[in-house]
């Protein structure tokens, strides 16, 4: 198994929606029907190029992890750098610290949407129209009492997240999902609702 940290910065923080929470949703899942083993010690790997992110969410899956009774070991723990991570290196690790599974999440796609929310009208009369009909003055005083909201346009940022899992060393992949997140202005703070999604999906196929 090799990880690369050269693909884009991980957002742990998205679906045709399966299961949602927020503004972060669960549009796929795979689970390898003949695996029946739980999470014992997992190494958490996220692949980013941006170190407080990684360290982010790798301290945040770890704790989430210790509250169904598994250990969790971060990555940067050992390897802090922006380096790639060669097989042989993480092999070693893998069977220093008696590793069980190795969950990865990579950022696989982003993009911008943009939608129009148009005007609006209100009137100082609501639901008076028949103003309208009663005479030159009463049509002006009800247009004159209207006040008007312009249009503008929302952009909203959506990544989705790949998160593997694989158990006997690394080697055997026996669940996926992907995910999709809507962003803010801080994707740090999008990664409490990403792990419940994700953790909710891992209990439900008795991962944990």
């Amino acid at each position: 198994m090799r990880v690369s940290r050269s693909l884009p910065s991980l957002l742990c923080v998205s679906l045709a929606l399966l299961c949602s929470c927020g503004t972060t949703s669960l549009q796929s899942s795979w689970k390898d029907p003949q695996y029946q083993g739980r999470l014992q010690r997992v190494l958490v790997v996220g692949v980013s190029k941006q170190a407080l992110l990684r360290r982010q969410f790798e301290d945040a899956f770890v704790a989430e992890l210790g509250k169904y009774s598994a250990v969790g070991v971060a990555s940067y723990t050992f390897a802090p750098g922006t380096e790639e991570l060669t097989q042989e290196a993480l092999q070693a690790k893998i069977q220093e610290l008696g590793i069980s599974h190795v969950l990865i999440t990579r950022l696989v796609d982003k993009r911008k949407v943009q939608e129009y929310v148009p005007g609006t009208v209100q009137t100082g009369f609501p639901g008076y129209y028949p103003a309208y009909y009663r005479g030159w003055y009463s049509y002006y005083n009800t247009c004159y009492a209207m006040t008007y909201t312009p249009g503008y346009t929302l952009e909203r940022t959506y990544v989705n997240l790949e998160t593997n899992v694989y158990a006997a060393g690394g080697e055997k992949l026996v669940w996926t999902g992907l995910s999709e997140t809507e962003l803010g202005e801080h994707a740090g703070q999008k990664i409490p609702e990403f792990l419940q999604v994700i953790f909710a999906e891992l209990k439900k196929q008795g991962f944990i």
